[in-house]
C-alpha cells in the first residue's frame, strides 16, 4: 500500500514539475518560441515572372525563356552556428562554391527568410543538391525553377533583337540593346510569391489562404 502511495506521489511530483517548467518557458520564452515555430512551419518563396517573348511578324520566336534550377535558403531556420557550418560545408561542394563563402553569406543573412545561393545551376548540380539535401536533412535549403533568356536562332538579327544582361539590384537581368532594351519594362512583368505551411522537411503542406500572388 505504501509502495503504491509512493509511486502516486512521485508521479504527481513529476507532473507538477513538468507543468511548472512549461509555465516558466511560456512566461520567459513564449514569444520567441512561438516566432521560431512560425518560421519553421512557414515558407515564403518568390515566384519570378517570365520575361516576355519577342517574335517576328509571322509569330516565330526570336527571343524566349527557358526554366533553369536555382538554389535558395532560409537562413533563419538554422538552429545554431554549428548547424549552419555543417550545412554550408555540405551544400557548397556540390554547387561548385567555396564552403567558407557560403557560410559567410548565410551568417550575414541569418535573420532573412529567403536568400539566393546559386542561380542557373546545371542538371548534374541539381541532382547532386537533391541527394545531399535529402541525405543530410538540410531542409533550410530549397530549389525552384526560374526563367533564363534564350535565342533560338543564335546571332540572327542580334543587332535588332538585342540581348539581356547586367542584373539589377534584385538580380533580374535587363535589356541592354535593341528591342530587349527599348521594351524592357513591358517585357519584365511582375514577380509574384507564395506563402505556404510546410512540414519539418520544408515540403509544402498547403498554400496559406490569401498568401498567393501569381506572377504577371
Amino acid at each position: 500500500m505504501r509502495s503504491g502511495s509512493f509511486i502516486f506521489i512521485a508521479a504527481a511530483a513529476l507532473l507538477a514539475a513538468g507543468a511548472g517548467r512549461l509555465g516558466y518557458l511560456q512566461y520567459t520564452q513564449g514569444d520567441a518560441l512561438e516566432q521560431r515555430a512560425d518560421r519553421q512551419h512557414t515558407a515564403t518563396v518568390p515566384i519570378l515572372a517570365q520575361r516576355g517573348d519577342i517574335v517576328d511578324t509571322k509569330g516565330r520566336l526570336l527571343a524566349g525563356s527557358v526554366r533553369v534550377p536555382s538554389v535558395y535558403a532560409d537562413p533563419a531556420l538554422f538552429a545554431d552556428d554549428r548547424d549552419l557550418h555543417f550545412a554550408a560545408y555540405s551544400v557548397a561542394p556540390v554547387l561548385g562554391m567555396e564552403p567558407s563563402e557560403l557560410e559567410a553569406l548565410l551568417q550575414e543573412r541569418r535573420e532573412s527568410h529567403f536568400v539566393w545561393i546559386k542561380r542557373g545551376i546545371t542538371s548534374e548540380q541539381a541532382e547532386a543538391f537533391r541527394n545531399v539535401r535529402s541525405g543530410r536533412h538540410l531542409y533550410a535549403f530549397g530549389m525552384q525553377y526560374e526563367p533564363e533568356r534564350c535565342y533560338p536562332h543564335g546571332t540572327l538579327a542580334a543587332h535588332v533583337i538585342g540581348f539581356v544582361g547586367n542584373p539589377d539590384a534584385k538580380g533580374v537581368p535587363s535589356g541592354q540593346a535593341g528591342v530587349e532594351f527599348t521594351y524592357n519594362d513591358a517585357l519584365l512583368g511582375e514577380d509574384g510569391y507564395r506563402a505556404a505551411t510546410v512540414d519539418n522537411q520544408r515540403r509544402r503542406v498547403r498554400t496559406q489562404l490569401g498568401e498567393y500572388v501569381p506572377p504577371q
